[in-house]
């Protein structure tokens, strides 16, 4: 009984948020894109959620639907995971908020410019991008999800934005060649596994107050720098 009423509460869920918004192609360029409208409020804003045949991907700031225009402040939850025609994103000023596993998996994706103006990644973002070579987070970035980067297993550079407090659970996990990164002042906390397995990280610059969990350096060859400072 106890099971079926929790099916009944998770099927309501799932149905109010379908009913909630709607997916609409826009003819953006060579290619139509998929971005996610509201139905309820009034509002101007949606999100990117899909491309079908784009290799260089340059989102758009507004769209126009239906005679109304809307500007484009997110990028959904999987918008683009496991993708493997892209090569490319271009993420406009006017997205806020980048959902977690956004481009998880877009295999061949070699480069990414985001502009001034998101603040928040959440998990998994970049998670297995493995022809991503260098990544610049801009400054307007406060909030970062778990992952972010694991399994971008040619990752050589990464710019962190200064406002950045914590490095989190797994972030840079399996990150074979990347080799030198300088972690923000801000930064007060090293998550579990965060750099495991960055056997070719030998300049790591950890700021002095910042908390480093017992498991974060694990296989990381910058890892016999910060003997004292790791958690027990």
């Amino acid at each position: 009984m106890k099971s079926r009423i929790i099916f009944t509460l998770i099927f309501s869920v799932i149905v109010l948020s379908a009913m909630s918004q709607q997916f609409v192609w826009v003819q953006c360029g060579n290619d139509s894109l998929c971005f996610i409208i509201p139905r309820v409020g009034d509002t101007d804003k949606v999100m990117f959620a899909g491309c079908k045949n784009s290799t260089l991907l340059n989102i758009p700031a507004n769209i126009t639907f239906e005679n109304k225009t809307y500007e484009v402040n997110g990028i959904a939850f999987q918008a683009l995971t496991g993708n493997r025609k892209v090569t490319e994103i271009i993420v406009p000023s006017s997205v806020r908020v980048i959902e977690s596993s956004a481009f998880e998996g877009c295999m061949n994706l070699k480069k990414i410019s985001i502009a001034a103006g998101v603040t928040t990644l959440g998990d998994y973002v970049f998670q297995d991008c493995t022809s991503l070579r260098d990544c610049v987070l801009p400054e307007s970035v406060k909030t970062i999800g778990e992952a972010l980067f694991r399994g971008c297993d040619h990752l050589k550079s990464v710019t962190l934005p200064s406002a950045l407090t914590e490095i989190p659970y797994k972030m840079f996990m399996g990150c074979f060649k990347l080799q030198t990164l300088n972690i923000p002042t801000l930064v007060s906390h090293i998550g579990d596994y965060a750099f495991c397995n960055c056997t070719m990280l030998r300049s790591l610059v950890i700021p002095d107050k910042a908390v480093i969990e017992k498991r974060a350096l694990q296989g990381c060859a910058a890892a016999s720098q910060y003997t004292n400072r790791i958690k027990q």
